[in-house]
């Protein structure tokens, strides 16, 4: 009868494997900052933003739902640190 082994494993959360939470823009409720998924537009999403009442982008419309990634609570991001995260996400960076 052959030998049975356990194996231990463990969840390791690096920069490089992070879940990034993907919304439609008309859904934005967080500061922070967001990435097009479409087009890699980034978009900086401020508390005064938020405070108008809703979402600025509520009116934003069209035949396709226009889903953005939030890669970071930081609306004061770095650009640089910004496309990095991007990339290594995986997502369109044009910024």
């Amino acid at each position: 009868m052959p030998k049975t082994q356990t194996v231990e494993t463990t969840t390791v959360s690096t920069e490089y494997h992070r879940v990034f939470e993907q919304v439609p823009i008309q859904r934005i409720n967080l500061p922070g900052c967001y990435i097009d998924n479409k087009y890699g537009t980034l978009y900086r999403v401020t508390p005064e933003m938020l405070n108008l009442g809703g979402t600025v982008f509520h009116g934003f419309v069209g035949s396709e739902p226009w889903q953005v990634t939030r890669i970071s609570d930081d609306y004061t991001m770095p650009l640089d640190e910004a496309r990095i995260i991007s990339a290594n996400a995986s997502l369109n960076v044009n910024f």
